[in-house]
């Protein structure tokens, strides 16, 4: 591991067993492993004066990053949470929003931390690009031509240019995350315009439900959206709810149909007498799903 060249020159014994690196002034870093939230519970008193996140936008959402914040606790004056990451990965937009990253590239002089208005505590995005890499320009030149030969020029200008507004790993790379209509320039959409939902159910995974119109060109809207981790399903049968009855453009109207893949309908118990499915749960909440197959193709546009 990369930290073999770096750790001993500082006096540091690592100890293979447990994964860790002691170091003489009685620090100690350890090497874990956090895949998904319910992960945490390894950790349950612990106390952190640093944690170092490799490669923060590869995990789907925030919540392991937000969890392990309470982690960060006792004495220690400078207690730190630092992370890595490149553009691209499940919580690419995520980690965006949350970092307060630009939507263009911006030089270190730039750079401004941002203090978050709940916490008051401080975080702060430094960028990075190839170029920034000397020493690895200088051994191998020829990189940055493998880069911009890779084939998906998002990807292109994301690692070249550290641009995070790219739709990196998008499986529509076309989609823009743009609102096209504020909510403040349209009147409810037309009543006779059907409405039905697209439901993504994760249960370790995050669950996104998209509430969509469909216009008179047979264009769809996407007009309200329900995007949650680390929930159960009963709560996200509620969020989903509370998305459908509050939304202001549709007046609270109720879809035609809500879309949800196959596996919710898997029966997991044998007891009959009560819900065993994510579907059955979904019905005693009054959202009655429809299974849907995985041959999904559709042009979509942001209400």
């Amino acid at each position: 591991m990369r930290s073999q060249q770096f750790y001993p020159h500082l006096g540091g014994d690592f100890k293979v067993g447990s994964s860790q690196w002691n170091f003489p002034g009685g620090s100690v870093l350890k090497f874990r492993h956090f895949e998904t939230v319910f992960d945490f519970v390894k950790y349950q008193g612990w106390s952190l004066s640093w944690i170092g996140w490799d490669e923060l936008p590869e995990w789907s959402d925030l919540s392991c990053y937000n969890r392990m914040k309470s982690r960060l606790r006792g004495s220690a004056r400078n207690k730190r949470i630092r992370a890595t990451g490149n553009p691209g990965g499940a919580g690419h937009r995520a980690v965006q929003d949350y970092f307060q990253i630009p939507s263009r590239p911006i030089p270190l002089d730039e750079v401004e931390p941002f203090v978050d208005p709940e916490t008051e505590m401080v975080r702060c995005f430094i960028p990075s690009r190839v170029q920034d890499n000397r020493k690895l320009l200088d051994t191998d030149p020829d990189y940055v031509r493998r880069l911009k030969g890779v084939g998906d020029p998002e990807l292109v200008k994301a690692w070249l240019d550290g641009d995070w507004n790219s739709l990196v790993g998008a499986f529509f790379p076309w989609v823009s995350p743009k609102v096209e209509v504020p909510p403040d320039q349209e009147d409810e959409i037309p009543g006779n315009w059907p409405l039905f939902v697209a439901l993504d159910y994760g249960e370790s995974s995050p669950t996104c439900a998209l509430l969509m119109a469909t216009d008179y060109d047979d264009r769809v809207w996407i007009v309200g959206e329900y995007y949650q981790g680390d929930r159960y399903a009963e709560e996200h049968a509620v969020g989903i709810m509370d998305m459908i009855q509050g939304n202001a453009w549709t007046g609270g109207r109720f879809p035609d149909r809500i879309y949800a893949p196959h596996d919710m309908f898997i029966r997991r118990r044998l007891d009959e007498d009560r819900p065993n499915t994510a579907a059955d749960i979904f019905t005693e909440a009054g959202l009655y799903l429809t299974p849907t197959s995985s041959d999904h193709k559709a042009v979509v546009n942001r209400w």
